[in-house]
């Protein structure tokens, strides 16, 4: 079996990873950067927690990065002209980074798309969110972490030695509205959606992918 993990320079998603691999599936990673929304020092903590992954499981890892900066740029332009609802940006921010994990799960033809969210760990990972996130793919989505508190993912995370790369100072997304919404309304969530075009935004961070081979001996 083959995996997209969706990873991010944070605690949980390279716990998911971890897990994931463990059951020796093939994981491919995926990286969504932001150069303008979000501090650069995520995607160098990326590439520094999947090289710890190569290290655990002595095996060469694929990183793809994808560029997220258009679908933001776009998104806060609607948020001003009152066409998008700003507490919906967390929910059609992650439908999109399924709809890039979905392309690259077509390009590695993988089996399925691993995330590493946390029933009700924040605000916008409710099960209403992850119905309405998921609606954006045809993809089977794992979620590894969706019953363990944050103090279980810890545990794990300081017991494979990613809980140190984690936790190094960076800041947080720019995009992020101060009251996420806990229940999406999916009727709402496409016309937002279609008023972004979001389809020709996702085609345009696909043909601008990055794509790296990553091993620890190296």
């Amino acid at each position: 079996m083959k995996a997209i993990s969706l990873i991010s320079g944070g605690i949980d998603s390279p716990v998911a990873s971890y897990l994931v691999l463990r059951k020796k599936v093939d994981v491919v990673f995926l990286h969504i950067k932001s150069e303008i929304y979000y501090d650069k020092k995520n995607t160098w903590k990326t590439v520094k927690l999947v090289k710890k992954l190569s290290e655990i499981f002595n095996t060469k890892l694929k990183l793809y990065i994808a560029n997220h900066d258009l679908f933001y740029k776009k998104v806060m332009i609607g948020v001003k002209n009152g066409f998008i609802t700003s507490k919906n940006v967390c929910v059609l921010c992650k439908r999109n980074m399924l709809r890039i994990a979905e392309e690259v799960k077509n390009i590695e033809n993988a089996d399925f798309i691993v995330t590493g969210e946390n029933l009700a760990q924040v605000a916008s990972q409710t099960p209403t969110n992850m119905i309405v996130i998921d609606s954006a793919v045809k993809s089977f989505v794992v979620r590894p972490l969706l019953t363990l508190n944050k103090q279980e993912i810890i545990k794990i995370s300081k017991d494979i030695k990613t809980y140190e790369i984690s936790v190094e100072k960076s800041s947080g997304c720019n995009a992020l509205p101060k009251n996420p919404t806990t229940k999406a309304n999916l009727k709402k969530v496409i016309e937002e959606e279609d008023y972004l075009n979001i389809r020709e935004i996702t085609k345009k961070i696909i043909s601008e992918l990055e794509c790296m081979m990553i091993n620890a001996k190296d």
